[in-house]
């Protein structure tokens, strides 16, 4: 399956500005977390640690997937590989 987003590593900034590799560049995606509170601070940072390690769950979930259906010899794995592929098509499918 071929990628369409942007291959990793993004990287977070000292000020939580997600950075993205890009073909001419980088690229920042979000400025560093801003608001009222610092419980609001707290999960836009949490946020953007989430987003950061995107492309790398994204292949973890594309091996783990793999894995599974080479070992579901007796159908041991097949609500696991279900729920890998419904979240790896939610991550790379168009709306």
């Amino acid at each position: 399956m071929k990628n369409l987003h942007t291959p990793g590593p993004w990287k977070l900034e000292y000020d939580y500005s997600l950075v993205m590799p890009f073909k001419r560049g980088n690229y920042i995606v979000t400025s560093g977390p801003i608001g009222p509170s610092e419980a609001d601070r707290d999960e836009l940072r949490a946020n953007a640690r989430l987003i950061a390690a995107a492309p790398e769950l994204l292949e973890a979930l594309n091996t783990i997937q793999v894995c599974l259906t080479s070992w579901n010899e007796h159908g041991r794995y097949t609500n696991l590989i279900e729920y890998a592929l419904t979240a790896i098509q939610k991550a790379t499918t168009n709306v």
